[in-house]
Parts: structure tokens; C-alpha cells; sequence
């Protein structure tokens, strides 16, 4: 158990990715402290070679990051279509004014971009949230 999460279990299986089926193990993760589920899907090759928390923290930790901003209710994780019409994981996100909640909106972040350390994967999730919250900006001032 690492300090921002906790494995639920975890199973091989394959995920097809742009036509090829690749062999992938799927680990299912809680976080802490707001446990918030999700699964992330890693090679199976990536899993054997690299540690479990480097597979896992980066998306347990900005999950929980996320939900300690003032304009974020709360997260779940869902399944949405990807550009290539398939399945993939990802945390549906409720996003809402800071000064009236009555102005929701939810931003859908695929988990693997969660997973990302670089800064411009970084950029793209915050300009989602920043794209949600000046909408609803926009829609409260009519």
C-alpha cells in the first residue's frame, strides 16, 4: 500500500489499441484518502519490469490532487468511447463554481493522461478543467 492509494487486485487480459490486441494487466486501485476507484490498464510487459507505484502513484496522486481544488466535487471512474471506438478508463470529474455549486459541469480525464509526468500532458488536463470552469463561468453571468 503506497500513501496515496491502496490495489484492489489486479488480472491479465488484452486491450485492443488501434486494431492490435496488446497483452495488458489491469490493476484495480482505491484512493486515499478520498477513494475514488479506478483501473488502469499497463503492458504487461511495463508491469513486469517496472514497480507497481510507478505504475500507479502518478494517477492516484493526481486524482487526489485534483479533488483538493476548490472548483472539483468530487470524481468516479467511468469507461468512455476513445477516438478510436473502443473502451477506455478514465475519472469523470464534477466540476463546479467555487461560489455556487448550483453551476456543474463534469470534465472526463482518461486515465492514462493522468498517468502522465511530462508538463505538456499536464497542460492538456488543465486546460480541460480551465475550458469547464470559464463555460460555466460564462453561463452563470446570463
Amino acid at each position: 500500500m503506497a500513501a496515496s492509494y491502496v490495489t484492489r487486485g489486479t488480472h491479465r487480459t488484452i486491450q485492443v489499441i488501434g486494431g492490435t490486441a496488446i497483452d495488458v494487466q489491469e490493476i484495480d486501485v482505491t484512493t486515499i484518502p478520498h477513494g475514488v476507484d479506478f483501473t488502469r490498464a499497463v503492458p504487461y510487459s511495463a508491469w513486469q519490469t517496472n514497480s507497481e507505484d510507478s505504475l500507479i502513484a502518478p494517477v492516484a496522486e493526481a486524482i487526489e490532487s485534483r479533488l483538493g481544488d476548490d472548483f472539483i466535487g468530487g470524481a468516479a471512474f467511468t469507461q468512455e468511447l476513445g477516438a478510436n471506438q473502443l473502451l477506455a478508463n478514465a475519472i469523470e470529474f464534477t466540476v463546479w463554481l467555487p461560489t455556487n455549486h448550483a453551476f456543474t459541469t463534469t470534465v472526463v480525464v482518461p486515465v492514462d493522461l493522468l498517468a502522465g509526468t511530462d508538463t505538456f500532458q499536464g497542460q492538456i488536463v488543465a486546460n480541460m478543467f480551465q475550458d469547464a470552469l470559464a463555460h460555466l463561468q460564462a453561463t452563470a453571468a446570463l
